[in-house]
């Protein structure tokens, strides 16, 4: 025979007072088995905490614990690449505070666990972590000999030959001086001549046989220079070409100012 709680109408009680309904209620939801619910049960979790990560060298998987939490019975766990940009992915629910999970690939991640209820996820709990690569096998390298083979001498280093000018950006009818720095000359090479060419018209022309060259242009123009450098011994050099800018106004023409003209006054004499 089923116990079944006594009935309760407010039809048929219009005229009891407000707090007398209220017991009548509780003592109603009582004798059903229930309990009033509280402000307690209706709260998320809180964080949880003691988040630990275990990794292992040269494995993706990746085993996350934390402690229990007190209320929750399930947790949402999401991970996603370090470095702004980067979204959670949509994560995995557990019942236990265990987890293992596999990262697409080495480098930095971050890990975030939520406590959950029938109330909701409380705060997260978040942890930054390392997954390495496995190292790259050591590699066993023959000794070297120590016997000399026979081998030349090694060459020396050849003539190296480039070229400035002084000033590097001149001003029109202003002379800029071309110079050379010769470098790894040969033991016993002899005197050195020098050829400084310009270029014009699409070919190199000769201009200069000294060791300096002095150039000037009496209006905006770029001028290409280049030197080669000759030994008595037959080895011999030629420095990248060099292009020096003439900047500024080309000065003002000349005019020749028109002759005044002559009035000749001539006297004539009165008889």
């Amino acid at each position: 025979m089923s116990r079944r709680g006594p009935l309760l109408s407010t039809a048929r009680l219009p005229r009891l007072p407000a707090l007398v309904l209220l017991v009548l209620t509780v003592l109603a939801v009582t004798w059903s088995g229930g309990s009033p619910a509280t402000a307690a049960d209706k709260a998320a979790p809180a964080a949880p905490a003691g988040l630990r990560v275990a990794t292992e060298q040269g494995s993706l998987d990746v085993t996350l614990d934390w402690d229990d939490v007190d209320g929750a019975i399930r947790y949402h766990v999401r991970w996603r690449e370090a470095g702004s940009g980067n979204e959670l992915n949509a994560g995995v629910v557990t019942a236990t505070s265990q987890l293992d999970i596999g990262v697409a690939g080495y480098g930095q991640w971050v890990a975030r666990v939520q406590a959950c209820n029938d109330a909701g996820c409380g705060k997260p709990q978040t942890r930054k972590f390392t997954v390495e690569p496995a190292p790259e096998p050591e590699t066993n390298t023959p000794a070297e000999s120590t016997s000399e083979p026979d081998s030349q001498p090694a060459p020396p280093p050849a003539l190296e030959v480039s070229i400035s000018a002084d000033p590097a950006s001149p001003e029109v009818n202003q002379y800029a001086t071309m110079s050379a720095t010769i470098a790894n000359i040969p033991f016993d090479s002899g005197w050195p001549s020098y050829n400084w060419q310009m270029q014009q018209d699409g070919g190199w022309n000769s201009v200069w046989t000294g060791p300096t060259f002095s150039y000037n242009s009496n209006a905006p123009v770029s001028v290409t220079f280049r030197l080669t450098v000759s030994y008595e011994t037959g080895i011999s050099d030629t420095s990248e070409p060099l292009t020096v800018t003439w900047t500024g106004d080309p000065p003002p023409v000349a005019v020749d100012p028109e002759p005044e003209p002559v009035i000749e006054t001539i006297e004539v004499a009165t008889a």
